[in-house]
């Protein structure tokens, strides 16, 4: 799949930018629930890899998102990639091949 698209199939953790591998900033990110009917949660999260319980700063936490909607987050999201991951972790029960979240960074 292209840099930047994303179809996650599974309810886990994501990384969408790996640590080292990006440079700039993201001006937008489309999480879409590809759903009809059952909502999904997500937390979309900064990661210094470092350890498991102390790493995480969110941007959004426990977001549920109804099925069949798309959140979008417009403001402009900089941080250094050299420290630092940018996750996400997506639960339901729904989320398979057929019912998948879509992301897309910009």
């Amino acid at each position: 799949m292209q840099a930047g698209l994303f179809d996650i199939q599974s309810a886990t953790d994501t990384t969408l930018v790996e640590k080292y591998s990006f440079s700039g900033s993201i001006g937008q990110i489309s999480i879409c629930n590809q759903h009809a009917t059952t909502a999904i949660t997500v937390d979309l999260y900064l990661d210094d890899e470092k350890s498991a319980n102390d790493s995480k700063c969110y941007i959004v936490k426990n977001v549920s998102i109804p099925g069949g909607v798309t959140l979008l987050l417009d403001h402009g999201i900089s941080f250094d990639s050299s420290v630092l991951a940018l996750k996400i972790k997506t639960v339901g029960g729904s989320i398979d091949a057929t019912n998948s979240v879509s992301v897309i960074l910009k």
